[in-house]
Order: structure tokens, then C-alpha cells, then sequence
């Protein structure tokens, strides 16, 4: 066994909620701080491993270095948590003076839903969206101009208006739709049908429904081949559709529709390891397998290749030879075309 590979079955088993081997943690504490970090840099499930590694009393397995960076992903995660109420009820305020309704997404509607707790999920940004582009871009103006944001990342062409941020708080992105092509899965999901009003801070957000928040997960995990099937999707899938409010029916339906059947189910087959009420179409622990061989691979090449743009284009391409499905080598090859 690899020491890149050994990392990536650490952190498999702590999600799974089981002792890792004596020959996995003998394997990944021989990785220096750099290899962890970079396989927890597409994993992304720090805290989550922290949390369980604490309860179940085995922290102190694990090196030094290895706890103090799961620590501080947890801490940030904390953090940043903390940080997501407050800050979206300026945002709404504003937003509810300008006329404008928004509604969040991805890991701020899941946090605000309770699918999960403060520390347990790191999160890249706030994600928002207006379900008019004369609106969003409204409220992106005003932020600027009113709230002092400025824009930090510029990508046109996008579903969403350039990212924005303000010194001290999560950076904010504001969605026109929820995918970047008409036709992708992400479009297919209808956002607005049975979304909920909630007061933060004593301002409206819209939150997606149970289900619609089950299919835009979904969705986006199984967008990019990338990071397909990464540790946090997995988590992320098991703790929205074991939700019981969730229209199963729905959900299964929206797979069933979908181009990325098979990688939606095999999200799902890895969730139901987690949390058995997610309903498993495939054999759980195939599914698991395939996550796992996509996983090891990734991190084999993240700690082996140096350039980011280098080291993505590799794990799109061997990602799609280690899931298994002749669907996703062909995909790969004819989106390289």
C-alpha cells in the first residue's frame, strides 16, 4: 500500500466511523503535513474526521502534525459557521430593501436547514441565488457600493455574477440559475417549488425544499469530473437525503432522468454506508469500492504532480478510467475533443 493511498483509507475510515487498520495508520503517519494537505485539499472532509476522531478517543493515534492540521480544519470550519448567520442577515436586509428575494444554496442552505452542525464543514463561500438577473445584479451592485464588497474573482460567462467579498467574512457569490449550461442537471432541478421562508437576523431567506436541496446536491457533486465522489460530497449526499422531509419519489425520479445516472447512484450506494436511510439502487459497498479506487487515485496524483492545472487534468482523465463506467470514459474523451 501506497502512503498516498494509506491517507486517502485513513480518511475513508473515519468517515465510515471505523478504526482505521494498524497497517493504514502506520502507513499514512509516515506522509509529511505537505502530502496531507494536499489530499485534504480535494477531499475536503477535515472536520468531519476531526469529529470522529475525537468521539471515538482516537486522536492520539494519529502524528502530531496530522492533528493539528485536522484541528485547524475544524476550527476554520467553526469559523466559518459562525460567521454565515450574521453575515447573510446583512446581505438579506439589503437585499429585502432593494426588493429582491434570495435564496441560499449548497453549504449555507445545509447549514441553515440543520444538515449540518457548526465545525463539522468547511465552506469556500456563500453561495446565493436571485431568481432574476436585472435582481441579482441589483443586490451585487449594492453590496459594493453600499457594504463596501469588491470583486475578487472575475469569470465571465458563468452562472453566477463575479464573486465578491468583504475583509473578514466568507466571500459571496450570487447565482443568475443554477448551472452553468441550460441543459446540465443542475438546471433540471425546479429550486423555487416548495421553498421555505426563514428569518435570519431577522431578515427573509429562501431556503430550497428538502428535496430540491437533495437534487441540487446531487447535481453538483456529479458536475465536475474533477472531484468526483471526493469524501465531503459523500458526506454532504448522506446528510440531505436521510433527511425525512425529503420527497424520495422526487429525488429518485431526478436521477433516473439524468445523464450522470451512475454516478449519482453510486453517491447515493456510498451515503447509504453512512446513514441508511439514503435508499441505495447499487450495492453499497460497490459503490463504496468505486469511490474509494477514484479517491485513492486522486490522491496518488496530488501528491506525486506539482501544477494544480496539471495535477486536475490528470485526475479528470484517470478518475474516469478508475470509476469504472465505460459512460464516463466516453464522456471524458469526447469533452477533450
Amino acid at each position: 500500500m501506497s502512503i498516498a493511498s494509506a491517507i486517502h483509507d485513513l480518511l475513508s475510515s473515519a468517515v465510515r466511523r471505523e478504526q482505521p487498520g494498524a497497517t493504514v495508520l502506520r502507513r499514512a503517519s509516515d506522509a509529511d503535513a505537505s502530502w496531507w494537505r494536499r489530499v485534504l485539499r480535494y477531499e475536503r472532509c477535515g472536520p468531519a474526521v476531526w469529529g470522529w476522531m475525537l468521539d471515538a478517543g482516537h486522536a492520539l493515534d494519529l502524528p502530531a502534525h496530522v492533528r493539528a492540521l485536522l484541528k485547524d480544519d475544524a476550527q476554520l470550519a467553526l469559523g466559518q459557521s459562525l460567521r454565515v448567520a450574521p453575515q447573510l442577515a446583512r446581505i438579506a436586509m439589503l437585499a429585502a430593501r432593494c426588493g429582491v428575494r434570495v435564496m441560499a444554496l449548497k453549504g449555507a442552505a445545509r447549514l441553515l436547514a440543520g444538515a449540518h452542525t457548526a465545525a463539522s464543514r468547511t465552506m469556500d463561500d456563500i453561495d446565493l441565488l436571485v431568481d432574476d438577473r436585472a435582481g441579482a445584479e441589483l443586490l451585487h451592485r449594492a453590496l459594493q457600493c453600499e457594504m463596501g464588497y469588491a470583486v475578487v474573482e472575475h469569470i465571465p460567462g458563468h452562472h453566477h455574477l463575479d464573486a465578491i467579498a468583504l475583509p473578514g467574512w466568507l466571500p459571496v457569490e450570487i447565482h443568475t440559475r443554477l448551472a452553468r449550461r441550460h441543459g446540465a442537471d443542475g438546471a433540471r432541478v425546479d429550486i423555487w417549488q416548495d421553498a421555505r421562508e426563514v428569518e435570519v437576523g431577522g431578515a427573509p431567506v429562501w431556503l430550497p425544499s428538502p428535496a430540491a436541496l437533495a437534487e441540487h446536491t446531487l447535481a453538483h457533486a456529479t458536475a465536475s469530473r474533477m472531484l468526483r465522489y471526493t469524501l465531503r460530497d459523500v458526506i454532504d449526499v448522506a446528510a440531505v437525503v436521510s433527511d425525512p422531509q425529503v420527497d424520495l419519489a422526487r429525488v429518485s425520479a431526478f436521477v433516473h432522468a439524468s445523464v450522470e445516472r451512475r454516478a449519482m447512484e453510486t453517491l447515493l450506494g456510498a451515503a447509504h454506508v453512512l446513514d441508511a436511510r439514503v435508499p441505495a439502487a447499487r450495492v453499497p459497498e460497490a459503490s463504496w469500492r468505486a469511490v474509494r479506487r477514484v479517491g485513492r487515485l486522486r490522491a496518488e496524483i496530488a501528491v506525486r504532480v506539482q501544477g494544480r492545472h496539471a495535477a486536475r487534468r490528470l485526475i479528470a482523465a484517470g478518475g474516469a478510467l478508475a470509476e469504472g463506467s465505460p459512460r464516463a470514459v466516453i464522456a471524458y474523451a469526447l469533452a477533450r475533443r
